[in-house]
This record gives structure tokens, C-alpha cells and sequence, in this order.
């Protein structure tokens, strides 16, 4: 690759390296041929990148002086690279074995095009698919081994979101509103910050206000993570110093491409593509009200991060409706954050009708109308219907389980029971998934405290859980 702006050679050669290829790159035409020239017994270049306007020796020169290297087993094929007129460059060219153009700014399509005409090979037909696939490769590759914070106070969001990161090499740490934010930035050095915009204690606009004031954009790239994308709360998100944003349900082509535009690793590691773990279509529920494969999709493909999710969702979303009514009555904010939450999770598992409704409840508290007993009944009858499936898939998945079974070990329940007992003492909602792990180890009248100790997590009732947890204990 030759070109004498460094930018220019960096960002060809990041687009080259999801197709494998070596590259190597020099700053003029005069090293272009020392380097064809001295390759020696290394193999030959099959393809050269060349800028056209370079001083000294321009591309046009350098690649009429190419033919004439005597050592060169092989001439190699040129794409001529121009920021000018591509008819004004051929016209140049006159008889120069030029094998293809590539015009600036150079978009993925093109190149992929270009490097096939120089290489003899057929066209590329780049459907829209194929193109984002690409697009969401490059800005993985370009994110991997950065350390970022993300603050999100819902533990489904949580998980997805890390999962997303982390499986494609992206280190990251959670922070469950403001408050934790901050002081984690005050301890830590991050690459960038995943901010949602909506939380308890305080919120994401807040936090961010507070932190421009000692980071700038270029030092902390603060990018929202929100389901609420109406202009005006845009506009609010820019306005408290966020850099940008990410819609929830999440995109991960969306999430990937926004945060590689502003987020850049201080210590990169080596590019590795995620393998989707997607199975057949025999392995996908049928769940009233959620779209799978929307779901999956979001979940990039991995089914067992998925099923954990829509576990979890039954799990947090189990008597929301008496919970919300009582808060419409007794605190609106709450009310508004709960169906917020509603909205993001919903969206983020696939169930849409619930994410709607949500969202046009969440919109008639904010313009402080009153919900219509309809629109109440709609999101009622969604949700009950919805966590019902859930609840039968489930089961239905479910091992069968003896109902007298009991470890074999009683030192090691005990420990996980300890363990249970700390987590719940923490208000820490991974305890649901120790309670997975210890339900097909418990007798059949535990496992009902469990259930029950299960649902009390997810509506962050932890003395009642630990009440529970009592009673697990006293009859193990």
C-alpha cells in the first residue's frame, strides 16, 4: 500500500484485514519500488495500492517504473487509489498497465470491487446485509481490547450488553447508576462510558454534566444507551456533553459502528471475529408475544445468553402490573422509570407488542395524562399472556427432576447456600442464577421456597428472600 497521508494508509489497511491479507506499507513511490525490489525469496505482491497525487514520484510514475524491475518474478496488479476525477486519471494512465480505480472516500463495496477487477475475479454482488456485516466487523476489529464502563440499573440490560462487549473481545466494567459511575471513573482509566439515561439514584444526564467538567470529549467518550430516541430527548442527551447514542432495543451492527466512532483502545488486542452461535429452528421457542428471532438476533445469535434472558425476564417482569398500579397512585416517577424499563427489556427480548404498549403508556406519563383504563387493560392482558407462555416454554424445557433428589454433598450445599445467603444480603440479582444451579439439588418442598425466593428477586424484595431463605435452611 502506498500513500504519503498516514490517515489514508491506516484506514485501507483497516479495511483489508477482515479478508486475511498481509499488507505492508510505505510513504512514497521511491519506497515502493526498494520494497518490490528487495523482497527477495518472500512472495511476490499480488496487488498494489497506490495513491495517485504523491510529491516526488507520483503513482503514475511509480507504476511505470514497476515494469521495468528486472528481479520481480511477477508484476503485480495496481489499483490506482484518487481523491480527483476517475475519467481525469484514466486519461493519465494512457497504456499503464493499470488493473483497476478506486476513488476517495472509499467505501467498502467499492474496494471489495476493485480488488476483484485487478485480481481478474468476477464483479462482488454486496447485498445490503453483506455490507453491514462487513461494516460491523471492521469496528469490532477496531474496538477489541478496549476498556469501557458501562452504566445500566437493569440487570437483563446488563447481561446483554456485557455479553455483547466481552464476546467480542471489549473489556468491561458495570456500574448500576451515577453515583457508581462516578466514583468507579475516579478510579479507573476507560476508554469510553456506555451511559443509560434513566436511572434510579441518579441518571445518566446528570452524571454526564458532572463529568464534563473535568473530562473532555477526546479524553472520555460518553455515548447514551437509551429507548427513548424523540428528538427533544436527543437534544438532551447532546446537551449534557454525551458524545452520541445507542437505541435501545440494541442493533449490534448500530452499537458497534456508533461506539467505533468515537471510542479508540489505549491497548489494542488482536483482531478475533465472534462466531454466532445460532442453531436450528428446532431450537427456537414459540412464545406468545415475543418474536424469536428478532431476540436472538439482538442477542447476536447465542442461544444460551438468549434463553438466560427471557428467563430472566419472567423472572423481573412477575407482578409488575400490581407493582406499577400501586405507583401510579402512590409515586408517578416510579411508575414512569418501571415502564421505561419495561419498554428497554421488552424490546431487547423481542417481545414488541409489550415494548408498544409500554412505550404509549410511558408517553401519556410524561405528558401527565391520565392512562385510559384500555390502554392499562392492554398492557395487562400483553404482559399476563406473554409471562404465561414464558412460564410454560419453561417447564416444558425443563429436566425432570426427582422429587426427593438431594446433593450428595451436603458441604458443598451448605457453601452454595452460604454464598446464596451473601449475594441476597447484597441485594445482588446473580443470585438467580445460584438458585438455577441449586433447584434440581433440592427436595421437592425446597425447591417451592425457591421458586418463591426467585420471584421475590425480581422484584427486588431481598428481605423476603432472605426470610425465605430461612426456611430452605432450617429444613436442609
Amino acid at each position: 500500500m502506498v500513500d504519503d497521508n498516514a490517515h489514508a494508509r491506516e484506514i485501507l489497511s483497516h479495511m483489508l484485514k477482515p479478508y486475511s491479507i498481509e499488507v505492508d506499507m510505505v510513504s512514497s513511490g521511491a519506497l515502493a519500488l526498494e520494497a518490490l525490489e528487495t523482497r527477495g525469496d518472500t512472495p511476490p505482491y499480488d496487488l498494489v495500492f497506490m495513491d495517485w497525487k504523491m510529491p516526488e514520484l507520483d503513482g503514475l510514475q511509480t507504476l511505470a517504473k514497476i515494469s521495468q524491475i528486472a528481479e520481480l518474478p511477477a508484476v503485480p496488479a495496481v489499483v490506482m487509489v484518487t481523491a480527483f476525477g476517475r475519467d481525469e486519471l484514466i486519461q493519465a494512465a494512457g497504456l499503464l498497465p493499470l488493473a483497476a480505480v478506486l476513488t476517495k472516500p472509499i467505501n467498502q463495496y467499492a474496494l471489495m470491487n476493485a480488488m476483484s477487477q485487478a485480481l481478474g475475479q468476477s464483479p462482488v454482488v454486496m447485498t445490503q446485509s453483506n455490507l453491514h456485516a462487513v461494516e460491523t466487523q471492521q469496528a469490532i476489529k477496531k474496538l477489541q481490547g478496549a476498556y469501557l464502563l458501562l452504566v445500566e440499573d437493569n440487570d437483563l440490560n446488563q447481561e446483554l450488553a456485557v455479553d455483547l462487549l466481552t464476546s467480542n473481545g471489549i473489556q468491561v466494567d458495570v456500574a448500576n447508576n451515577g453515583i457508581e459511575a462516578i466514583s468507579a471513573i475516579e478510579k479507573a482509566t476507560y476508554d469510553g462510558v456506555l451511559m443509560d439515561v434513566q436511572m434510579p439514584g441518579m441518571d445518566g444526564l446528570t452524571a454526564t454534566k458532572i463529568l464534563r467538567q473535568k473530562f473532555d470529549h477526546a479524553v472520555l467518550p460518553i455515548i447514551a444507551m437509551t429507548a427513548n430516541v424523540m428528538s427533544e430527548d436527543l437534544q438532551r442527551v447532546k446537551t449534557s456533553g454525551m458524545d452520541e447514542h445507542i437505541a435501545k432495543p440494541v442493533n449490534i451492527r448500530d452499537m458497534m459502528t456508533t461506539m467505533a466512532k468515537w471510542i479508540t483502545p489505549s491497548h489494542p488486542t488482536e483482531y478475533h471475529q465472534h462466531t454466532q452461535q445460532m442453531g436450528s429452528s428446532t431450537d427456537c421457542p414459540d412464545i406468545y408475544g415475543i418474536d424469536v428471532k428478532t431476540g436472538l438476533s439482538i442477542a447476536q445469535g447465542n442461544r444460551e445468553l438468549y434463553f438466560k434472558l427471557l428467563s430472566k425476564y419472567l423472572q423481573g417482569q412477575t407482578g409488575f402490573i400490581d407493582t406499577f398500579k400501586q405507583a401510579l397512585t402512590d409515586d408517578l416517577g416510579l411508575a414512569e422509570r418501571m415502564v421505561h424499563t419495561l419498554k428497554g427489556v421488552s424490546g431487547n427480548i423481542g417481545a414488541t407488542p409489550i415494548q408498544e404498549t409500554a412505550a404509549a403508556i410511558e408517553f401519556t406519563l410524561a405528558e401527565q395524562e391520565i392512562i385510559s383504563d384500555a390502554l392499562l387493560f392492554t398492557l395487562e392482558r400483553q404482559l399476563n399472556t406473554t409471562l404465561s407462555s414464558l412460564n410454560q416454554w419453561k417447564r416444558s424445557n425443563k429436566k425432570t427432576i426427582e422429587d426427593n433428589i438431594i446433593i450428595d454433598d451436603p458441604v458443598a450445599l451448605e457453601a452454595q447456600l452460604n454464598t446464596l445467603r451473601q449475594l441476597l444480603e447484597d441485594d445482588d440479582t446473580e443470585a438467580t442464577d445460584l438458585i438455577d444451579e441449586l433447584m434440581p439439588k433440592m427436595a421437592k418442598n425446597n425447591r417451592a421456597h425457591l421458586t418463591a425466593l426467585n420471584q421475590c428477586i425480581g422484584q427486588y424484595d431481598f428481605e423476603q428472600a432472605l426470610r425465605l431463605l430461612d426456611k430452605i435452611e432450617n429444613k436442609t
